[in-house]
């Protein structure tokens, strides 16, 4: 899954007075009958190694704030290690995390931004966090240099005033709303500084000298590329207590096969697969726990503009109406979550109150697309397959390969595109090698998930012309326009109302096309205590600090 950064991380409350997607998150279920989470009785223990299946590698380096390497699974590890400002909880509200209290906002003109960070934040090496680290991230994030996911936001700043060793105010040169989405990983000055950032922690989040540097509950202690990743605990963790856990193995099980029969036999304690049907055997195992729900995560396939078929909207909106994506998640989705439905705005998901559908216009319809094809000069060729211009409509379908589900979800587009004459070819790949792809625009037709934001700001460099992350190439200037005002509304009535206009001019020009929400599954042993849901980008390792077993 990919992940939106701003930070997708980016990522991801909105702010408190805005609440847009407090309800962005349904109501969990829990095999253990409570609100996803596990129950904690007795008083924890201390001490103990749990095995993660983790269903990715992350891709290219550990540094999930980089462009090529902006991946959801990256970017759990990393939060672990490297904190913020705030941390997006289950409820996709934001709480703050480095900072002593909410930052102090002084809506100007000029707008400002006041963190006060915590006398007790402190590096794992034990310098405290101060100012400088904010000022550094800043300087890094906005260094042309640095291959970074986004500069959304940060680019905003004008003026930053170093009040003291724990104060720091940033000045905006407008006002910007969605504030909290940023400096959500900050960066440690005195350890790396004068290092290319670039390629800093590619095998470790570590310092000038190689040892392990962070401010998370966990630290990375070893890597082994294509196999398993280790996080320890910080012993000089500056929060509320240590984490009770030894260690946490990030055990990579790309195969969902082989991620499920893991936990079957034991060789794994938890997994977070993105879901799949085979996962409703898990559920007669005994001794594992379930927990289950809507989150913001979002399934779509990416038309490339660089190819000059997928460039001409028609072409576009033809493969729109000949995918029966009612049938796909009849099919395959409500197998697992019988809530299931089809996904019809890129900004908002469908169990916000701001969702409107504007996408349903791509209801299925064989006849309408072969339409547009000819009524735009397209005529049917070899095989079955219309030409247009002379060129047929033949196209590669990349994903992720050992994605059962994608898999499936493929096999059943290719077979309805077929019927109105457009061809899919299988590119499918390991996710760190078609990822790659994705953002060197090396593709036609990529299917993948975007996880998604409490506040819709982090979206906004994928639909942008020219955004950080609009890797599909698409520009629509008039939603682009109203985008770049939503980050100075103020009023969240006012400013869901521009994200919906933008989304239905959106909805016209089809730059990718949504498919579904995913369902998140957790499964765990019920020797593992304190395990809760994370929908966000945070994932379920928000917490992990909390985690204890029964060894």
């Amino acid at each position: 899954m990919r992940t939106k950064f701003h930070r997708w991380s980016v990522l991801l409350s909105l702010l408190t007075a805005f609440a847009l997607t407090v309800a962005a998150c349904a109501p969990q279920e829990s095999s253990d009958g409570g609100g996803g989470s596990s129950s904690a009785e007795g008083e924890p223990q201390q001490g103990g190694t749990v095995v993660f299946g983790a269903e990715q590698e992350p891709a290219g380096s550990l540094n999930s704030d980089l462009a090529a390497s902006s991946l959801f699974w990256g970017a759990m590890i990393m939060s672990q290690v490297i904190e913020g400002a705030y941390e997006v909880q289950p409820d996709f509200t934001y709480e703050p995390n480095l900072i002593d209290g909410e930052a102090e906002v002084d809506e100007g003109p000029p707008f400002t931004v006041t963190y006060h960070i915590l006398e007790e934040a402190q590096w794992s090496d034990g310098t405290p966090v101060t100012a400088d680290d904010f000022e550094f991230t800043l300087d890094t994030i906005l260094d042309p240099k640095v291959d970074i996911a986004t500069t959304d936001g940060y680019d905003l700043i004008t003026k930053t005033e170093v009040v003291d060793d724990k104060t720091i105010t940033f000045t905006f040169k407008e006002p910007f709303a969605p504030y909290k989405e940023i400096f959500n990983h900050i960066y440690p000055k005195h350890a790396i500084e004068g290092e290319d950032f670039n390629k800093v922690w590619t095998n470790c989040i570590c310092d000038k000298q190689g040892e392990p540097i962070g401010t998370g509950p966990f630290l990375i202690t070893d890597y082994k590329k294509g196999s398993e990743l280790t996080t320890s605990r910080n012993e000089e963790y500056w929060g509320e207590h240590k984490a009770y856990l030894d260690e946490v193995v990030w055990r990579f099980t790309t195969d969902t096969n082989t991620e499920i029969q893991s936990l079957r036999g034991e060789e794994v304690d938890l997994i977070y697969p993105q879901p799949q049907l085979e996962l409703t055997a898990l559920e007669e195992v005994p001794g594992v726990e379930i927990i289950s729900g809507f989150g913001a995560t979002w399934e779509h396939v990416d038309f490339q503009q660089k190819n000059p078929l997928l460039a001409e909207r028609f072409v576009r909106q033809a493969i729109s109406y000949g995918i029966d994506r009612d049938a796909i998640v009849e099919r395959l989705l409500q197998k697992i979550n019988p809530d299931s439905e089809v996904l019809q705005n890129l900004i908002y998901v469908a169990n916000q109150d701001e969702y409107e559908p504007h996408f349903q216009t791509y209801d299925f319809d064989p006849d309408k697309a072969t339409q547009l094809l000819e009524d735009n000069g397209c005529t049917e060729g070899s095989g079955g397959i219309y030409e247009c211009n002379g060129e047929p409509l033949s196209f590669g379908f990349k994903s992720t390969s050992g994605n059962a589900l994608r898999e499936l979800t493929f096999e059943v587009i290719q077979q309805q595109l077929k019927e109105v004459g457009i061809e899919v070819n299988s590119e499918f790949g390991e996710a760190d090698i078609v990822f790659t792809d994705l953002a060197e625009r090396k593709y036609d037709i990529f299917m993948f998930a975007w996880v998604g934001s409490a506040d819709p700001f982090s979206g906004n460099t994928i639909w942008e012309c020219g955004g950080d992350q609009n890797y599909q190439g698409s520009c629509e200037p008039e939603a682009t326009k109203l985008l770049k005002q939503t980050t100075s509304i103020l009023d969240p009535a006012e400013r869901a109302d521009v994200y919906n206009q933008a989304d239905a001019i959106m909805a016209e020009d089809v730059p990718v096309l949504p498919l579904y929400q995913k369902p998140t599954y957790l499964a765990y042993f019920d020797k593992l205590h304190n395990i809760e849901d994370n929908a966000t980008n945070e994932g379920p390792f928000f917490n992990s600090e909390d985690w204890w077993i029964d060894e």
